[in-house]
């Protein structure tokens, strides 16, 4: 440490130079004793000469090196579980002592119960060293024998060696039987029976039981198995039992007096209505059979009636018409408007048309299981075409000029009748079921649009829609309209296709079909 003198440390010479003054050469320095003097340009330098080291402090007062009690002062780094002794320029670090029968924990310093297994004992460091019972206890054993420690036990050693089966007596002078069965020390297990005899035992077995001398314990003897069919007859089943067996007769034999057969019980004499219909004995039990038009329940006993009607529903169906199940059969009905062919089974539409219903002016149509009588009235200014009695024609075609509401009048009106069945079969590609034509000259170009105008249908019934029909187009003068998903009856539904003309680029006029389809609510 660099100290300032307080008298000047420069002084002017004869040439009137500042030269510098040697504090340290001429005494005037502040240093103490224990510090040396360096002189330094204008000033000096205190230095210390005394180099104390680690663990130790310089003391001004007396100018001495003293020791630093790192303990005291807590600058040391022993853990909890060690204690700090001071030592001259350092310190130790020493485990703390815990009562006898503890260990220290390093991480807590808190000392703990040492635990240790039978036969050893914890040592003032607290690890688990074994007990010697030979000394701590000297009459561990017997006068005549001697004790032998071993690791965590001892063992009595006899001075006088008996042989196997022997024991040494109380007064150590003889050896003597040993009755491993009266004791508990034998090793017969499973039933077996302990016999003494000198110098050892023997295990035997029960009636009906044989000894295993690989894992010494007395084992049932299988007579079904070592004997097999020779102890009980094949309609019988050896139930084997400990030490000994039973002949169980199946189901439907019952043994006879000897109790070794067993014989067939013939259920259909001894119970007549173990069957509702038919009884059959079998070897070992019985079949119940059932009359033709019925068949046997879940408990394989009863008959009940066979519902021809619901079980070949939608399999082909039995009738082509109503099926009625009858006990033991069925039969097959028709609705009114259809008769029953002669095969019983197919319903046939009845024509009503051929008695020729309707009045004069009406036309019949025959609908399934039933017809209809539909009069044609022509609109104003049209009439009847003479070759075609379901067509009107306009009475007169020269329309004014301009007069658009004449020109889109249709040139012709055909009413066409159709009858459907419910739920027919439609293939892949729909069921082409009308056609219109149009002439098929050079100059003339056709256009066909259909729409559906009406669907009548009951409550309970999905109405057909434009998507049910298709119209496809073919070649240039002619369009079929295509049934594309089976209709629901009864539903009556109207059509209207439209043939619009162009000659030479220009309308020329329309014609108009009226299409109406009867669907039926059979689907036969």
């Amino acid at each position: 440490m660099a100290l300032l003198p307080s008298e000047v440390s420069l002084r002017i010479t004869f040439n009137d130079e500042c030269e510098d003054i040697n504090e340290c050469a001429l005494g005037i320095s502040s240093c103490p004793i224990s510090q040396r003097c360096d002189n330094s340009i204008g000033s000096y330098i205190c230095t210390r000469e005394v180099n104390c080291g680690t663990g130790y402090t310089y003391n001004s007062d007396n100018q001495q090196c003293t020791d630093d009690n790192e303990c005291e002062l807590g600058t040391h780094n022993c853990g909890p579980a060690y204690d700090c002794h001071n030592l001259q320029g350092s310190f130790r670090c020493t485990i703390k002592t815990c009562p006898p029968g503890e260990t220290i924990n390093l991480q807590t310093g808190v000392c703990r119960e040492v635990q240790c297994a039978r036969g050893f004992r914890a040592d003032i460091q607290g690890n688990c060293v074994d007990v010697n019972e030979c000394e701590t206890r000297p009459d561990t054993c017997r006068r005549n024998q001697r004790c032998h420690n071993t690791i965590g036990s001892y063992e009595c050693k006899n001075l006088l060696n008996c042989g196997t089966g022997y024991e040494l007596s109380e007064d150590g002078t003889q050896c003597m039987d040993l009755d491993e069965c009266t004791t508990g020390t034998h090793e017969c297990r499973g039933g077996q029976i302990c016999r003494n005899r000198p110098g050892g035992y023997t295990c035997q077995c029960e009636t009906g039981y044989i000894y295993n001398g690989i894992i010494k314990i007395c084992e049932d003897i299988n007579e079904c198995e070592r004997y097999g069919s020779y102890i009980c007859s094949r309609t019988a089943d050896c139930i084997n039992t400990p030490g000994s067996y039973t002949c169980e007769c199946h189901d439907g034999f019952r043994a006879d007096e000897t109790g070794k057969i067993c014989r067939d019980i013939n259920e259909c004499e001894e119970s007549t209505t173990i069957c509702h219909q038919q009884c059959l004995n079998t070897w070992g039990s019985y079949q119940c059979h059932c009359d033709s038009g019925y068949q046997l329940a879940e408990d394989k006993r009863t008959c009940r009636d066979i519902d021809e009607c619901s079980l070949w529903s939608g399999r082909g169906s039995l009738c082509i018409g109503y099926c009625e199940n009858t006990p033991g059969s069925y039969a097959c009905t028709c609705p009114q408007g259809y008769t029953l062919s002669t095969d019983g089974r197919t319903c046939q539409d009845n024509d009503e048309c051929e008695t020729n219903p309707c009045q004069l002016d009406e036309l019949c149509l025959n609908t399934r299981g039933d017809k209809k009588c539909i009069t044609i009235t022509c609109p104003q200014n049209y009439v009847k075409d003479p070759d075609q009695n379901n067509r009107c024609t306009r009475e007169s075609v020269v329309c004014q000029q301009g007069d658009q509401a004449c020109i889109n009048r249709p040139l012709a009106v055909s009413y066409n009748h159709l009858a459907f069945q419910s739920n027919m079969h439609i293939r892949p590609g729909g069921l082409d079921f009308f056609t219109m034509r149009g002439a098929l000259w050079s100059t003339t170009t056709l256009r066909f649009e259909m729409e559906m105008v009406n669907a009548r249908v009951p409550q309970s019934i999905v109405a057909a829609t434009q998507e049910s029909f298709r119209l496809k187009r073919v070649g240039a003068n002619q369009a079929i309209i295509a049934l594309m998903e089976p209709l629901k009856g009864p539903q009556e539904v109207e059509l209207s296709l439209k043939m619009k003309i162009f000659s030479n680029g220009q309308y020329a006029g329309v014609a108009v079909a009226k299409i109406y389809i009867y669907v039926s609510p059979h689907d036969f």
